[in-house]
């Protein structure tokens, strides 16, 4: 997925606030089920960058999607980008949220591509060969090609 610019420094805003708030974790997941409602519905996602309904009519949408249950930050976040008609952002700004958190943790994501399926034992005296070599943790995907 090709992610603007904007999104990029809006997700690190909101990252930086929320680490300064100190509810990094909160907003993190409630991104992080933004982010599994939006990829699972194409729908919502037009809905999200299509300026054509009236704004009083999305912010009634929006709250009824995202309002219960979300952090106050979260809530806010969300009010602010679609005040500035950035809603089709979304998407993108989530995938960097993560991959900020992945990076300040110093997750490694690794995809491992084998000839044929590897036992157990094989995936994990790869994985340790690999993480030997990395600093952090890693993320390992593993599949057959």
């Amino acid at each position: 997925m090709l992610i603007p610019k904007a999104a990029r420094r809006y997700a690190e805003a909101l990252y930086g606030l929320a680490g300064a708030e100190s509810c990094l974790d909160a907003v993190l997941g409630d991104m992080g089920e933004i982010w599994n409602l939006v990829k699972g519905s194409s729908e919502l996602e037009r809905f999200l960058s299509d300026y054509v309904v009236r704004r009083g009519r999305r912010m009634g949408v929006l709250e009824s999607l995202f309002r219960k249950g979300a952090h106050p930050l979260s809530w806010r976040f969300l009010v602010f980008i679609e005040s500035k008609r950035r809603m089709g952002l979304l998407p993108g700004i989530c995938a960097i949220l993560a991959e900020l958190h992945d990076r300040a943790m110093g997750i490694v994501d690794v995809s491992l591509t084998s000839a044929y399926p590897l036992g157990s034992w094989e995936e994990s005296a790869v994985s340790g060969r690999i993480a030997g070599t990395l600093q952090g943790r890693m993320r390992l995907s593993a599949g057959v090609d």
